[in-house]
């Protein structure tokens, strides 16, 4: 399987909700699940998410899986990246 120009967009995409500097295109919720099933990661963590980073990662993994203070975390399961569509 190989990587793919959209592929590429959902790491600075994620970068601007997290520091809300506008200017990059939305990366769709579908390719965003596309791309976190192919770098396959075992959680995800998020600090001081504002609160359209949160929204986009809810719809991406679901409720996160922990809460301390400000950070966040969802814990992935082996095989199982992405809530269903």
């Amino acid at each position: 399987m190989g990587i793919d120009a959209q592929t590429l967009q959902l790491q600075p995409y994620l970068n601007e909700l997290w520091g809300g500097s506008g200017g990059i295109p939305p990366v769709s919720i579908g390719q965003a699940k596309a791309t976190v099933r192919y770098w396959r990661p075992a959680a995800v963590v998020a600090v001081a998410p504002r609160p359209m980073l949160l929204a986009y990662l809810d719809h991406v993994f679901g409720p996160p899986t922990v809460r301390f203070g400000s950070t966040l975390g969802w814990r992935l399961r082996p095989g199982v990246y992405v809530t269903s569509e």
